[in-house]
């Protein structure tokens, strides 16, 4: 498994996202909140939209570096949280913290977040 996010495994078509909405399982952690619904689709696993609100972080650059630091850590995990998630699954993370995360935290979160969908 190569530890990269493909274009169809970040692509969510807005039907899809007020579905995940609307149908969907809510969880919320200490800096994220998580959307996610069992999927149809069989070619990606996991679909996956990371968003970062202008609300909270302002800066343009500092959403983009939050990002960034989110796929990161998706990457590395990957084959992990493939594991974990036995049907595929269309997720949205949302960051709600309005301050800077450092990487370490950040990963550990997403893990244990992925570990409570597994559960339920």
């Amino acid at each position: 498994m190569k530890l990269t996010l493909m274009r169809d495994e970040r692509r969510l078509s807005k039907k899809t996202i007020r579905s995940i909405y609307k149908k969907g399982h809510y969880a919320n952690s200490g800096c994220f909140t998580i959307n996610w619904l069992k999927s149809n689709a069989t070619n990606p696993k996991i679909r996956l939209l990371i968003s970062v609100p202008k609300k909270n972080i302002s800066k343009a650059v500092e959403r983009n570096y939050i990002k960034r630091i989110i796929r990161e850590s998706y990457k590395i995990n990957k084959p992990f949280i493939c594991n974990l998630l036995s049907n595929p699954t269309d997720i949205i993370l949302t960051y709600n913290k309005t301050t800077i995360p450092k990487f370490n935290k950040l990963e550990e979160e997403l893990l244990n977040l992925f570990q409570l969908i597994s559960k339920k």
